[in-house]
């Protein structure tokens, strides 16, 4: 099956893939309305190229506690992605930021640069950029929720932060 893992942000969205591939997507900010919507679309075009009709799409759910200016638009650019992989017939799970932070480095209130230094662990590979290393764990999750050979191995414990991510399987899209 295929997993696409999707780290939404106005200034870098995260997308990894099959293959080990992962991109961050990059737009210009915008102060309008328009050139906001302009730019969530921008987003949204890119995440609808690189996600294969029906493939298991899992994104990091909105931070209910966060109160920064930006907040609103990134909800705005959440729904649109759901939209656009809805769309494509995909089923989405979404992962609060503590179990993904918890299924990858084993502490849910770990740093981002915690989550950098557990993919060098796991992979070997040093990616520098925060939205692609936390795609690439989405993409984990969903590869651990299906039972994909291509998982990376991970403590019980770790794995533990997912259970309870399973029901989405059979209700999400």
């Amino acid at each position: 099956m295929n997993v696409v893992g999707l780290d939404p942000s106005l200034t870098g969205t995260g997308i990894a893939c099959e293959d080990g591939f992962s991109e961050r997507v990059i737009t210009p900010s915008a102060s309008s309305l328009r050139g906001q919507l302009q730019r969530m679309n921008i987003i949204a075009s890119r995440v609808a190229l690189r996600t294969p009709d029906g493939a298991l799409v899992v994104i990091e759910a909105p931070s209910y506690g966060s109160n920064h200016p930006g907040h609103h638009a990134i909800a705005g650019l959440w729904w649109i992605l759901v939209a656009t992989v809805v769309g494509k017939g995909c089923p989405v799970v979404q992962v609060a930021p503590s179990s993904l932070k918890k299924f990858a480095t084993g502490n849910g209130r770990s740093k981002k640069d915690g989550m950098r230094a557990a993919w060098l662990e796991r992979t070997g590979a040093d990616i520098a950029d925060d939205n692609r290393v936390d795609a690439l764990f989405l993409r984990q999750v969903g590869l651990h929720l299906v039972g994909d050979p291509e998982a990376i191995e991970l403590p019980a414990d770790q794995l533990a932060a997912i259970e309870g991510l399973r029901g989405q399987l059979h209700t999400s899209g």
